[in-house]
């Protein structure tokens, strides 16, 4: 029996990802949060409109994934009252 050939090897595909995502199964997969989640982020007001998310031309919403980026770094920053206070060092001056 004849011995079965490789396939020619292929060059890797490269895909620059979308900035902007519809809110759905794409959005849940490149960021990791529930639909669910993302729904009650724009319900609060946590996700503003034309800040996190635009409404597209088709009415349909899309998540801003540098915004979303720019709204993670700003959740893991810590709060203002957290940072040290610039006194002499001396604790609850």
């Amino acid at each position: 029996m004849k011995k079965r050939e490789p396939p020619p090897a292929q060059a890797p595909v490269f895909v620059t990802p979308a900035r902007y995502v519809r809110i759905g199964p794409t959005a849940e997969a490149a960021t990791g949060i529930p639909l669910s989640s993302m729904e009650k982020k724009i319900e609060r007001g946590e996700w503003m409109r034309d800040r996190e998310w635009v409404k597209g031309p088709d009415g349909r919403r899309y998540l801003d994934l540098r915004a979303y980026e720019a709204w993670v770094t700003r959740a893991s920053d810590p709060a203002p009252s957290e940072y040290p206070d610039p006194g002499d060092g001396c604790p609850n001056d």
